[in-house]
């Protein structure tokens, strides 16, 4: 091929589709300029479709995955969207290739040409293809912390709830099912909770940065793990229960603050926040308990022997008692959790839900757990008080926690402690058959010092203070306890042993009414009477007290009526007979009183007249059961000489002369009993 000259060469550089540049043409070329506007005209167009793709794949990449699932639509259609676009920008690319290969320029240009089509179109390339792999992959799962929820309330020690339900959610809507949750606490790859549920709780007792995680485990077979961090800034006193609820007692305890107890002079506890020192205590361990639901901001200075204090202060959110997951209880034998050391406690659950596991923490270091641990005892060593709790874990897989407060003292001796009332205490055992009442008081010259008392068998039971009131209807062994505390803290437990031996036989006597004014009618009862086992009863023989001389006893039943005419006091007298032949013998005594006779005078006229006039005299204003009536008239200056009498009920009499007159009224009953009444007629000249 003849070489061209530079001159030719350059105005006959051919141009592949505005890649290499085209060569100068004269204004004149029409053609020329409508293929330079046809150009422009596809590059706009092609950027146009790019912008779009580009902004299309990274919206794709912004909203999805989505952790609620609902745009499970966006990933197919993106998919495809993806997939086209891959194959128009190969078909884009191999058809400029072509060109460029075909292009009559020097291999300087074709280079240049190339990088110029490989630089829009690989990263549009490299977005649609990862597009469909980013968009279908799992959401993040994420851990959340659900309790404490504010910034400030994480200071240890700290009770801190997890909950994975986001993480679960995610899973459910993706078809994989969680089995199990394995819970790592502190980051340090070892387990330590399993649940069936996506909450746990745990403890942090001291300050620091934590990375908790949680495995889920899936049906699959496969597993996800989720971590997220924890700060806690700062450590103060402890609270136990972690999250107290109200009416129930709450310790606090600055033990972990202290290298030795012994250091501590005094301790300064303001529980209500209101700058008023509410206890101060040498002892590391304190209790109050509050009765309203509230955040309470609670203090306490520590003054140390070496004269040096410190303060620590925290918030405590006082809460309602949280709904447990399934019917569960705590029992404690003793009720009221205090003694002096060692102290012995027997702690119960009970529950209907079948159990998986039983996890008891008491306090001390010591735990134990079984899968149906449902009673256990314990033995406290020390003086402190110790936060019993219970993890009972259903067969479902629910989660309940219960907690307790122990409160071990020094012991308080009482050298002069004594009982009065009955029945008589003797060393520390109280004999009486059944029914046994106790009517007790414990007597100290120790000043302030309070009594409680433990009866948990009685039928019945009332204390007030150092006051006791039981009844025991059932014969057995049972043990009574006095809980005595001084000022400074310090208790003694001191236990009685009642003895109730069954009852002697012997007949009951209930009288309804018990008295009353005769004729009196009274219900005779005793259907209540205790006969001893085995025995039968063969009849009922009564006497009443008011029998004529000579005349039997009355054979009857069990109640029997029976009425007194006459006034007096009488003896009542039960014979209970026995198939057997035995019988045994009642007495009561009933008093039947008077009846209650008062005569009373109406006057038809008010007591001054004229003489002349006459006045209708009434014993209507009387009371009791009247039968016979007098009326007497005399001249008060003449008392000892009868104007007038008359038996009438209602009498009537005309004064003739002016003058002072008495007149008398006397009633009588059946049973002669008498009653009178004067009353003075002053009658006045016309």
């Amino acid at each position: 091929m003849p070489a061209s000259s530079p001159q030719a060469s350059e105005n006959n550089v051919p141009s592949v589709d505005g890649v290499t540049r085209a060569a100068p043409t004269s204004k004149a070329s029409s053609p020329s300029g409508d293929i330079n506007k046809t150009k422009r005209a596809l590059l706009l167009g092609a950027g146009i479709v790019y912008g779009l793709l580009t902004l299309w794949f990274l919206s794709l990449l912004v909203l999805l995955p989505s952790p609620t699932g609902s745009l499970k639509g966006l990933v197919a259609a993106g998919s495809l969207s993806a997939l086209l676009c891959i194959v128009l920008l190969f078909l884009v690319g191999a058809f400029m290739l072509q060109r460029i290969a075909k292009a009559n320029v020097s291999t300087a240009t074709r280079r240049r040409s190339l990088i110029k089509l490989i630089l829009p179109l690989l990263p549009l390339l490299i977005l649609s293809g990862v597009t469909p792999f980013l968009i279908m992959r799992e959401p993040s799962l994420g851990l959340a912390i659900t309790y404490p929820t504010r910034a400030e309330d994480f200071v240890a020690p700290l009770s801190v709830t997890f909950s994975a339900e986001h993480a679960t959610d995610v899973l459910k809507k993706r078809g994989l099912r969680p089995i199990l949750y394995v819970w790592d606490f502190d980051g340090d790859g070892k387990p330590n909770e399993e649940t069936v549920l996506p909450v746990a709780t745990a403890v942090y007792e001291r300050q620091g940065a934590f990375v908790p995680a949680v495995r889920i485990n899936l049906d699959d077979g496969t597993f996800r793990r989720v971590t997220r961090r924890l700060t806690i800034p700062r450590a103060v006193f402890s609270v136990s229960p972690l999250r107290p609820v109200v009416e129930k007692p709450v310790r606090f305890s600055i033990a972990h603050l202290v290298a030795k107890p012994e250091d501590i002079r005094e301790a300064r506890w303001d529980f209500e926040g209101d700058g008023v020192v509410d206890e101060v205590t040498k002892n590391t361990d304190v209790q109050h308990t509050y009765y309203a639901v509230e955040r309470v901001p609670v203090s306490v200075v520590v003054l140390l022997v070496n004269q040096s204090q410190v303060t620590y202060e925290r918030d405590v959110d006082i809460e309602q008692p949280r709904q447990l997951p399934f019917p569960v209880t705590l029992i404690t034998e003793p009720k009221n959790l205090v003694g002096p050391a060692p102290f012995g406690a027997i702690f119960r659950i009970d529950t209907q839900e079948p159990l998986r596991e039983v996890v008891w923490s008491f306090g001390d270091g010591q735990e134990e757990r079984g899968a149906d641990l449902r009673r256990i005892g314990h033995s406290f060593a020390s003086p402190k008080i110790y936060p019993v709790s219970v993890k009972v874990r259903s067969a479902s897989g629910s989660l309940a926690e219960l907690t307790q407060l122990v409160r071990v003292t020094e012991t308080l001796s009482i050298g002069d402690l004594r009982f009065d009332g009955t029945p008589k205490v003797e060393g520390a055992v109280i004999r009486g058959e059944v029914p046994v009442t106790l009517d007790l008081k414990a007597v100290t010259s120790l000043p302030l010092v309070e009594f409680l008392w433990e009866a948990p068998n009685a039928t019945t039971f009332h204390a007030t203070g150092a006051a006791l009131r039981a009844i025991y209807r059932t014969e057995g062994s049972y043990t009574l306890t006095l809980v005595a505390q001084d000022p400074e803290g310090k208790v003694m437990r001191k236990t009685l042993t009642v003895e109730v031996s069954p009852a002697s036989a012997a007949p009951t006597i209930s009288m309804q009414p018990s008295a009353g004014v005769a004729p009196l009618k009274v219900l005779f009862d005793a259907s209540e009477s205790f006969i001893p086992p085995g025995e039968e009863v063969a009849g009922f023989e009564w006497s009443f007290g008011d029998e004529v001389a000579g005349a039997g006893a009355e054979l009857g039943s069990a109640r029997i009526e029976h009425i007194y005419e006459k006034p007096g006091e009488y003896i009542i007298r039960l014979r209970v007979v026995m198939e057997s032949g035995s019988e045994y013998t009642a007495e009561r005594t009933i008093v039947v009183r008077k009846p209650l006779l008062d005569a009373c005078i109406q006057t038809s006229r008010p007591l001054t007249v004229r003489a002349g006039e006459g006045i209708r005299f009434d014993p209507l204003c009387s009371t009791g059961s009247p039968v016979s009536f007098l009326w007497d008239i005399r001249d008060a200056s003449r008392p000892s000489v009868v104007l007038a009498q008359s038996a009438e009920q209602s009498y009537p009499h005309v004064f003739e002369e002016a003058g002072t007159y008495t007149v008398t009224l006397t009633v009588k009953d059946a049973l002669a009993n008498e009653n009178k009444e004067t009353i003075t007629i002053t009658v006045e000249n016309p």
